[in-house]
């Protein structure tokens, strides 16, 4: 028996895949099938759980649906929510027994019944010691929502000549390597919000050794970037000239590119992300087994009460 079946609905989302990825480098069995191989796929005849990272908007949606039904109804389902939505939980046609999250804070509708927990983007150690730091200053990314169209018109206005700002039509338009390389090269980074509060930016960031200077993200992010470790900046941006003065003022940049670093790669590595993971499922299965025991134990002894009357 295999250990995870993971469904991916958007393979160009490679954060899902990092976990998949993670998983199997500490010597999980991982079966990982997307939009374009979900319909031929070979898939195994039993598995331990099922993670979805895929939901009705996504291609082969009911197909999935569907398979699970038929072959694997008796498998606990991780539903793996990585969606834009703080409001509400990713729809799937099956309950699952857990559910990670990335938008998820006080203003989140859960499943009711079902543990949640917050899951924040994954990512790789990007840090290349050998990359100088050239730019005092850079930000690349894509206009994907009002808030993010304001913050590129305060950066263009306050941009010097050691800047790097770039504005990409899509997402996926500068490629990886040299988008990380533009970070590694960067004093400061900026990150603000897209869609979500949650972006994949924050936590390249610090994994570039870079300093990072954001808006505090509004969610429940377990053990999150600290004052010492990140400097933030207001959401209506007010106070960031004086935040990046700061950071170049006697090189402090540095300082908090170094602690930034050691907060990567002590709590938010694709391996302590993945460990996180694996204990709240570990956690989730003990509590449900106790319930389980006690519910049991409760029904014999009522079934002994009648008996005895």
């Amino acid at each position: 028996m295999k250990d995870f079946l993971a469904f991916h609905g958007n393979s160009l989302n490679f954060n899902f895949k990092i976990l998949c990825e993670t998983l199997a480098d500490m010597g999980y069995s991982v079966d990982l099938s997307d939009e374009k191989s979900a319909l031929s796929f070979d898939y195994d005849d039993n598995y331990k759980f099922i993670i979805s990272c895929a939901h009705s908007e996504n291609l082969h949606y009911k197909f999935i649906i569907n398979l699970i039904r038929k072959k694997y109804s008796h498998v606990p389902l991780i539903l793996f929510d990585d969606t834009d939505w703080n409001r509400k939980t990713m729809k799937f046609a099956i309950r699952p027994f857990i559910v990670f999250k990335r938008e998820f804070n006080g203003n989140t509708k859960k499943i009711r019944g079902v543990s949640c927990f917050q899951m924040p983007k994954i990512v790789h150690d990007n840090y290349h010691p050998e990359i100088e730091k050239i730019y005092d200053v850079s930000f690349v990314g894509t206009t994907t929502s009002k808030s993010r169209a304001a913050f590129f018109e305060k950066i263009r206005q306050l941009k010097k000549e050691n800047w790097l700002i770039h504005e990409t039509k899509h997402a996926y338009d500068m490629p990886y390597d040299e988008y990380i390389k533009i970070i590694n090269q960067s004093k400061i980074s900026l990150s603000c919000f897209g869609n979500g509060y949650d972006t994949i930016r924050y936590w390249e960031i610090i994994s570039c050794k870079t300093a990072i200077l954001s808006p505090k993200v509004p969610l429940y992010i377990p053990d999150d970037l600290t004052e010492e470790e990140a400097v933030f900046f207001r959401e209506d941006m007010s106070d960031l000239e004086g935040k990046i003065d700061y950071l170049l003022e006697n090189n402090r940049w540095q300082t908090f590119a170094r602690k930034g670093y050691e907060a990567f790669e002590r709590r938010h590595s694709n391996i302590k992300r993945t460990e996180y993971f694996l204990t709240k499922i570990e956690e989730v299965e003990l509590f449900n087994r106790r319930q389980a025991s006690k519910r049991f134990s409760l029904s014999r002894y009522f079934d002994r009460f009648l008996e005895s009357i």
